[in-house]
């Protein structure tokens, strides 16, 4: 979703994480993606969930409390680098 400012709020799923079938953790990443003047992105992490699923179907919120920030920025073609 695109907010009024430009910024772009993005939910990251990561892939299930199984352990050896006794514990399976599934976890989301709310993220604002914005746009960096010299034509890259910044991307901020605002919540991060993440539930454990045990094996006899019993589910547990695993807290977590850390950020996460990374910069992408666009990288000039070097026109004598082999393909």
């Amino acid at each position: 979703t695109v907010r009024d400012d430009g910024v772009l709020d993005y939910d990251l799923e990561q892939e299930t994480i199984n352990f050896a079938g006794l514990l399976t953790v599934d976890g989301t990443v709310d993220m604002e993606v914005r746009q960096s003047p010299r034509g890259g992105v910044t991307l901020t992490s605002k919540k991060l969930r993440s539930v454990a699923k045990l094996s006899n179907g019993q589910s547990v919120d695993v807290p977590i409390d850390f950020e996460l920030e990374g910069r992408l920025d666009p990288q000039s073609i070097d026109p004598n680098a082999s393909a």
